[in-house]
């Protein structure tokens, strides 16, 4: 979907921290979900260092949800998106699934 999220939880980081990151389009595969991670806090940083050799883990996600945000976008033409840092995620969503169809204008601060 447009704008939507999931939560994930690793086990082998804590087995009762659940943690929300954006979903977006795999622009090279069909029916593919990326998640971008940015490695700024202690659980993602755990993360980022534990999968930075290519491994198996056991890891769970709940969802995917819609968020408000893509409801808000889908019913306008002309849509301002502002975020910042990694919540860049969700606009980048939303100009992949609206590109040539919709005018969304971005402010990012990073």
């Amino acid at each position: 979907s447009p704008t939507s999220y999931v939560y994930i939880m690793c086990p082998w980081i804590s087995k009762y921290e659940w943690h929300a990151f954006t979903m977006f389009p795999e622009p090279s595969k069909e029916n593919h979900s990326m998640l971008c991670i940015g490695a700024s806090g202690d659980w993602t940083k755990q993360l980022y260092d534990k999968i930075e050799v290519p491994c198996l883990r056991q890891l769970y996600i709940h969802g995917p949800y819609m968020t408000e945000f893509s409801d808000k976008a889908i019913t306008t033409s002309n849509a301002i998106a502002v975020a910042t840092g990694v919540g860049i995620t969700p606009t980048l969503s939303l100009m992949m699934n609206y590109a040539g169809r919709k005018r969304i204008n971005i402010i990012w601060v990073c």
